[in-house]
């Protein structure tokens, strides 16, 4: 067989296996640094968490509230629960400024300048707990609804 012959039969049966491999390494070499990135974000979260008894309740009991962009009607969006509005709003303003929100729909919008401070409403307050979980699933049946990732409504539902 002639030596050239074989060269290029070696290059065309092993270089794209090198190619190959050096792709899957750089794969995984992301999916480490990701997954690094995502676990400081966690801690980073973790740390960030808003003492509750810090901010004045400014309403009784549970309320449903919104973040949207202006404009934006209720189906847009992100709808959540909290019994302290104002510590929640905080929670989620921090994290937001550090950039490691859990909610990626929410992070995108912050980050281009879709919301910020004055994008939080209280939708409706004085609620039990139910009912404003209650209201949370009405508005947010589905998984993926407006900035919301998952359905709404704390307790389970088929």
């Amino acid at each position: 067989m002639d030596p050239i012959l074989g060269l290029i039969l070696i290059c065309i049966i092993f270089v794209p296996m090198l190619i190959q491999e050096q792709n899957y390494k750089k794969k995984m070499a992301k999916k480490a640094q990701l997954q690094q990135e995502r676990k400081q974000q966690a801690e980073q979260r973790t740390q960030e968490k808003s003492d509750y008894k810090d901010y004045k309740k400014t309403h009784a009991g549970y309320c449903v509230y919104h973040i949207a962009k202006e404009g934006a009607d209720l189906s847009e969006g992100y709808i959540g629960v909290s019994w302290n509005f104002q510590a929640r709003k905080a929670e989620h303003l921090k994290h937001l400024e550090l950039g490691c929100h859990v909610n990626y729909k929410l992070q995108s919008a912050y980050n281009k300048g879709e919301i910020d401070e004055s994008s939080f409403v209280i939708v409706e307050a004085n609620l039990s707990k139910r009912t404003a979980y209650d209201q949370e699933y009405y508005l947010r049946r589905y998984k993926g609804m407006g900035w919301n990732i998952r359905k709404g409504g704390q307790f389970n539902r088929k």
